[in-house]
């Protein structure tokens, strides 16, 4: 081999395991970019299934009184400003 052929393999295998490495950074990258614009755009679906989550770990923590537990350490609640949690999850604010 010659010195330029040598020169060339670790080239190649430099720009392998660099597309490799943005192969995988879009793969992440993509549908993040992707929620956080349906998120912005109120897309139900979405705005459904955040919701019904948020409702499922609610009913969760208050059936085994995970909330409760670590309240006493916490002390008193902040005080309910009318702000988003009020307005998607009425019952649970003061």
């Amino acid at each position: 081999m010659t010195r330029d052929a040598d020169a060339q393999v670790p080239d190649r295998s430099r720009a392998r395991r660099l597309m490799r490495g943005v192969g995988g950074m879009l793969m992440f990258t993509v549908p993040v970019v992707l929620l956080g614009f349906a998120v912005r755009q109120q897309f139900d679906p979405v705005i459904n299934l955040d919701n019904s989550a948020i409702t499922a770990a609610t009913d969760l923590t208050r059936r085994h009184g995970i909330a409760e537990r670590g309240a006493h350490d916490r002390g008193p609640a902040p005080h309910n400003d009318g702000g988003t949690a009020a307005r998607v999850l009425p019952d649970m604010c003061c």
